[in-house]
């Protein structure tokens, strides 16, 4: 491994664990605290689904950008950007509206997660791409159960709006980061084409897989990120405890995706070995 591997893949992995940090601070006290605002039960599930729904939106399309023009590092600077804004934003703004249009903002830089994938899937070669995204998986939930934890005692310690600001502020550090992330791209990688999304999305063991997820997405936020800790704080429960709550809930996430990794690496050792 050279040393510009060396350097480019921590700083990535840095930058992957900030990035979803400032995203998540504010995911374990969010309905809570809309609804602490005065906003209804719907009110508040709208906010916490509005995240879900613009990255659902966005993230083909983005993914299709991002190839055409060859600027993944663009779209990822994009991304912390949007994180920044919309945690800067919750923490100024106390209108229900407000906060549910910064939440689709929050979800426009979920999408760019794309990006983050595709481009560190490039520092290794294509029989070490399950390598990459499960390293970067990992990552990925260290990064959102560190953001959980932190914004729930942040909140309790020192208000509310405490954990939004958190994640502004940490995302801004992600974003220094990002400047110095390695742009690459593979010339002669195939082209996206509408034709080639749709042989994609039309694969059985795909379409399977992506049953699964969507029986497992709103399970997850429904209740874990939604109104578990709503019900948690009506309980008495402070905003470390629905901090707590929700660590717990998403750890075995992180532990599935470093079990995977470690899995993975023993594997591929055995096969070196061999």
């Amino acid at each position: 491994m050279s040393s510009e591997t060396n350097y480019r893949i921590p700083l990535f992995c840095a930058v992957t664990l900030l990035f979803w940090f400032s995203m998540y601070t504010c995911v374990p006290i969010l309905a809570a605290y809309v609804e602490s605002l005065g906003a209804s039960h719907q009110m508040a599930g709208l906010i916490v689904g509005m995240y879900g729904l613009s990255q659902m939106l966005l993230r083909i399309p983005v993914g299709v950008l991002s190839d055409r023009f060859h600027k993944r590092k663009l779209f990822i600077l994009f991304g912390l950007v949007f994180s920044i804004l919309a945690g800067a934003g919750i923490w100024v703004s106390h209108e229900v509206t407000w906060i549910l249009i910064l939440r689709a903002l929050a979800g426009a830089a979920a999408a760019t997660w794309v990006d983050f994938t595709i481009l560190f899937a490039s520092y290794y070669t294509k029989e070490e791409t399950t390598k990459a995204i499960g390293t970067l998986s990992v990552y990925n939930s260290l990064g959102q159960m560190g953001g959980i934890l932190c914004g729930g005692w942040f909140a309790d310690a020192f208000g509310w709006e405490s954990a939004f600001s958190a994640g502004a502020w940490v995302g801004f550090i992600g974003l220094v980061g990002a400047f110095f992330v390695v742009e690459k791209f593979d010339d002669g990688a195939q082209k996206i084409t509408g034709r080639g999304v749709l042989q994609v999305a039309g694969d059985r063991m795909l379409l399977t897989v992506s049953f699964l997820s969507i029986l497992f997405q709103p399970l997850t936020f429904a209740t874990v990120f939604g109104f578990s800790p709503v019900y948690a704080a009506s309980l008495g429960a402070s905003k470390l405890d629905m901090g707590l709550l929700t660590f717990f809930s998403t750890f075995p996430t992180a532990t599935a995706a470093w079990i995977g990794d470690a899995t993975y690496r023993s594997g591929s050792a055995t096969r070196t070995s061999w």
